[in-house]
């Protein structure tokens, strides 16, 4: 094949926005997208959020160029609030801050906003910034009432999730901090049906020798028991590998050879 050819064929082949192999800099690129939402319009450097976001680099490079990057989000995909700190996240991120606990985001969100982030995170294929919700998640859990708060959320969480696992075992560890037996069937009579069962699926095997069996709900002593959470890695997302679509491209030239 003739390199005119190949040059021809990569050229078609070549996205406009790729996964990078660094984490890029919104200097980098003067381009915007603006994502409008029924909540509101927000804009954001396309380089950045093509980076983190799969669902944003397909529709990005599927737009024809000098048409303009206005991408409309569904309601169905979140809360505008949700949107809004993945802007934020993607921000920090550039600088380097989102490693570290105290990176402006906590104090600027609530526990719920981490929670409808992370859930926003899987509609856009984000799993970098799932997992950095994870890890605020993790780390913010006093800031939280699981009665009020949760009552509202458990039914966007999505099921079999590594979101609902943390979120679980998180209620789990709360439940048995209480250690009053009637503060902990006020907090499981007020949670959905379906997770209450599985909350106490949880914790009944490992307090079967406190178990009393005097009433229909749970009846122990919490003190002897402390609910595990090692660390917020175990609820990991998997993630893309830095450059994977540049190396994919690379080994895509050996078929014009």
């Amino acid at each position: 094949m003739s390199p005119r050819v190949k040059r021809q064929r990569s050229a078609i082949r070549e996205p406009r926005f790729k996964r990078q192999r660094l984490t890029p800099l919104p200097s980098q690129s003067a381009e915007v997208v603006t994502i409008e939402h029924p909540g509101g319009t927000l804009a954001v450097h396309a380089l950045l959020i093509a980076h983190h976001s799969r669902y944003f680099r397909t529709v990005l490079n599927g737009k024809p160029k000098g048409v303009g990057n206005v991408i409309k989000l569904a309601e169905a995909t979140g809360s505008i609030d949700g949107v809004q700190l993945f802007i934020d996240w993607l921000y920090t991120r550039s600088v380097g801050k989102s490693e570290e606990r105290n990176d402006g985001i906590t104090s600027k969100y609530g526990y719920q906003s981490f929670i409808r982030g992370w859930i926003f995170g899987g509609h856009i294929e984000a799993p970098s910034f799932q997992n950095d919700m994870a890890r605020y998640i993790f780390h913010n859990e006093n800031i939280f009432n699981w009665c009020s708060d949760m009552r509202r959320l458990w039914d966007k969480v999505p099921e079999g999730s590594c979101l609902e696992e943390l979120l679980l075992d998180m209620l789990c560890k709360h439940l048995l901090n209480l250690k009053d037996e009637e503060d902990i069937v006020c907090v499981v009579d007020d949670l959905p049906s379906v997770i209450s069962q599985k909350v106490l699926r949880l914790i009944l095997p490992h307090l079967q020798n406190a178990y009393t069996g005097e009433r229909s709900m749970v009846r122990y002593d919490a003190n002897g028991y402390d609910w595990k959470i090692t660390s917020h890695e175990d609820y990991k997302v998997c993630e893309e590998v830095l450059g994977e679509e540049a190396l994919d491209d690379e080994d895509d030239s050996s078929d014009f050879e």
